[in-house]
Formats: structure tokens, sequence, C-alpha cells
């Protein structure tokens, strides 16, 4: 197995199931609808020159995507090296660890892109999701004019996804995943919380961390369930997107946790559908949880702040 065939087996077996969702734009995507998307998105890259082994850059907000720029990566056996928009001003010193054949990135990160660019030499293209910029290439015109990908070389044992801590130095601390073991601890985690075709997950975590990867994306789609992205998370609407959409499980930070509880409780009620919510990044507080078991006793509340060390 690897990541991409989460995808194809969707479309499989419940094609027409939605598979993505950005909560911040509404846009979704059916199993169906992502294969194709996928399909695309490698066959532009494919045409830029990436390859089996190649690194991918990606600066950007949560989205469709930052989503199809991952798995239209591993299409290609490619890998995944995304970088926390919270370190674009030291960006350089991630995407020269990373070697990058393409930076794939959102308009608003174009002052961090042309100050760095005569310091990352090994990008050999500049990608805007948002439309042109001088020295970039427009990501909607790339799938437009996009071809179709070679065939899929990729192997289990190939690296997936890079996954960096902050830099206090010109040398960032990296892990990589590889696509073996991101689906396995994915599909532990997915078994764990016996999530099936039926769940909604939600993920206002950033797509930069791994932590997101494999609690939220991967473990959804290997059972069928509808994934849920969010980038722009405020405790009201955050509050309000777990309730509107009938969200199962939470996959978030203490400080996410807490702005749970405190809706919660300003309205008097829980979400409706979340059963089970997973803190990750930092220890919970014993008055977080005690909060959390007064105003959210029913759901399930899992610290997995170890899970990835």
């Amino acid at each position: 197995m690897i990541c991409q065939d989460l995808l194809y087996n969707g479309a499989a077996q419940t094609p027409d199931a939605v598979a993505l969702h950005w909560i911040d734009r509404d846009r979704k995507l059916t199993y169906r609808q992502a294969v194709a998307e996928m399909e695309r998105v490698a066959g532009a890259l494919a045409a830029l020159g990436v390859g089996h082994g190649d690194r991918v850059g990606i600066l950007a907000h949560n989205g469709m995507d930052y989503l199809m720029a991952m798995f239209g990566a591993w299409r290609l056996g490619a890998v995944a090296a995304p970088v926390d928009l919270q370190w674009a001003d030291a960006l350089d010193h991630y995407i020269n660890d990373a070697s990058p054949k393409v930076l794939i990135y959102t308009h608003d990160k174009y002052e961090a892109i042309h100050r760095c660019r005569p310091l990352m030499p090994t990008v050999e293209h500049y990608i805007c999701m948002d439309g042109a910029q001088p020295g970039a290439l427009d990501w909607g015109k790339l799938l437009a004019d996009a071809p179709a990908p070679p065939p899929d070389p990729t192997r289990s044992s190939d690296p997936a996804y890079l996954w960096y801590e902050p830099a206090s130095t010109a040398s960032p601390d990296k892990s990589t995943l590889t696509q073996a073991a991101a689906l396995s601890a994915a599909e532990n985690l997915a078994q764990q919380l016996q999530l099936d075709r039926t769940d909604v997950t939600l993920g206002p975590t950033p797509l930069s961390h791994a932590y997101h990867l494999v609690a939220n994306l991967l473990p959804g789609l290997s059972c069928g369930a509808t994934v849920g992205v969010m980038g722009r998370w405020q405790p009201d609407s955050g509050w309000q997107a777990l309730e509107a959409l009938g969200v199962t499980v939470l996959v978030a930070t203490p400080t996410h946790i807490q702005h749970v509880v405190d809706v919660s409780r300003a309205k008097g009620h829980s979400p409706a559908q979340l059963r089970v919510a997973l803190s990750s990044q930092a220890p919970l507080p014993s008055a977080l949880k005690s909060s959390w078991q007064d105003e959210l006793g029913r759901v399930k509340l899992v610290e997995m702040m170890t899970f990835l060390r």
C-alpha cells in the first residue's frame, strides 16, 4: 500500500462519497474527483521534470490545492516537503535542506519567495496557487494544460514526507516519513478510534506538520471517511463547523481543545456528532481536562503528544 492507493480504493468502493472538504472555502472533492485531480497535478508536475525521488516544496495555507500538491507528488514517487508558514522568514534554510525541484506557494508569500529566491538554487520552478506572479507559473494554467502522468513508480519504502521542526541554525531538524511508515501509523490510529466511512474528520492543524498527516488526513481516507481541513480556525467558526458538518473526529491542539470547551460552555451544549478529540503538540493542563469532562463528558479526549516521537 502507498498513500495514493487510499484515493484509488475509495474511488473503487464509494466513488461519489466526499473524500476531501476544504472547509474555509466549502470546496469538496469526491473520491472519484480526487483521483482525477491527483492525476492532473501529477501530469503537470511531471511536465516540469518532477519524478521519482524528487522533492516538491510547499509553502501554503491549508487548502484543497495543498492536499492535491501532496498527492500529485506522491503519484510520481516524489516527496512532499512542506514548510510551515510561520518559518517563511527563514525559508531558504528549509528549502536548501530539502532541495526541492519545484516550490508551490500561495500568493501572500510572494515577498518571502522573492527575497529568498537568490538563496535557493535548487528550485527550478516556482508555482503560485493563486495565479501567475513575477518569476512564478500559474497553478491553474498548469493543471488545465497538464498531460497524462507517467506510470506510478512509487514503492512503499520510498520517502513520502519531510517534516521540519523550527530551525535555530542553518541546519533544520528534519524527520522523514516513508510511505509505509506514514500509512502504518495512520491505519493503526484508524483502528484504535474505530473509524469507518460514516465518520467526518476535521483537522485545523497545519498540513506542514506530520501530526496532521498521520492523525487526520491518512486515517480518514484509509477507511473511506470524509476528511476536512481548515486553515483559519476561530473559536466560534471552528465550533460551528463541528456542529454544522456533523464532525465526529477533531484532530487538534490544546488551544483548539480550549476553544471547544469555551464555546460549548457558552452555548450550553457540545457539537452534536463529535465523539472523539485528539490533541497533540503539548500536554493538556489538568484544568483543561477537567473542563472538557464537565462540558463534553461524552466525547472521548485522547492526548497524542508522543505519537510521532
